[in-house]
């Protein structure tokens, strides 16, 4: 028998088996930043009291964002994933949203499949890079400011970078992460979202492929290892800049979108 529940700290063992299931390459999190961070937006599959999946997911303002679903091996094709998305599109329609996105690998087609029959369409490719530090300091720049977002001018970057709505208030309030705008004159021309624990940036954006000089050079003072990784999403120019100045690809992927089914049909 099936059932969902909130994640606890005893769970931390089954998220890092999954998420290395999961392939990305990422680093796993430590137990202290998965607790405090991960584990209060996350859903236990069990099966028979064994747990076999769980989902990682924030709502946003107007949206929820679905940032890690995990199954394991053994237990795919059982109907955990599909269940764990009728628990988010639940939980979601409880505090009124009807939206929601995630990422995934393009190879995976039967989560491409689950998410098709909930909903959801390929909205654009993404990239996930990474930089040496030595190759970004020297890529040419705009001539851009860049600076912190502070609260206030949060929905004015969203809005300018189409980054999703709530995002930046979702990454204040993770510890050490460094929210950066870049601009020039008046007009915003780029934004980024920067874990240098990780170390990486996504969202990651900027109006020309100039400007990606200038931010990383900022973020490059917030930087703890000799490496940066950034998502660059559906943004061909800058992909290749970025390749041309010495990034390598570690994964692509595939943004998918939706409206939220009603109940009836989740």
């Amino acid at each position: 028998m099936l059932t969902l529940r909130a994640a606890n700290p005893t769970d931390y063992d089954l998220f890092a088996l999954l998420f290395g299931e999961l392939e990305t390459g990422d680093f796993v999190l430590d137990r202290a930043r998965w607790t405090s961070e991960t584990m209060p937006h996350t859903l236990i599959a069990e099966a028979d009291g064994r747990g076999v999946g769980y989902a990682y997911f924030e709502c946003l303002r107007g949206l929820t964002y679905v940032r890690q679903l995990a199954v394991a091996k053994a237990a795919r094709r059982n109907g955990v994933g599909n269940s764990l998305m009728a628990a988010m599109a639940q939980r979601s329609r409880e505090v009124g949203i009807c939206e929601w996105v995630l990422n995934v690998k393009p190879e995976n087609v039967a989560a491409l499949r689950l998410y098709e029959r909930h909903g959801m369409r390929m909205e654009y490719a993404a990239t996930s890079l990474r930089i040496p530090w030595s190759r970004a300091l020297v890529l040419p720049g705009a001539g851009a400011e860049v600076r912190e977002i502070p609260e206030a001018e949060e929905r004015a970057v969203e809005a300018a970078m189409h980054l999703l709505p709530g995002v930046c208030a979702s990454t204040r309030d993770k510890p050490g992460r460094v929210l950066a705008q870049a601009r020039i004159g008046r007009a915003i021309v780029g934004a980024a979202m920067f874990d240098p624990l990780f170390p990486g940036a996504f969202p990651f954006r900027v109006a020309q492929p100039e400007v990606a000089g200038d931010v990383l050079r900022y973020l490059h003072a917030f930087a703890e290892r000799d490496f940066m990784q950034l998502v660059v999403e559906n943004d061909a120019p800058l992909r290749a800049s970025l390749l041309k100045a010495g990034a390598e690809v570690r994964l692509d992927m595939l943004r998918y979108r939706g409206q939220i089914p009603p109940a009836a049909l989740a």
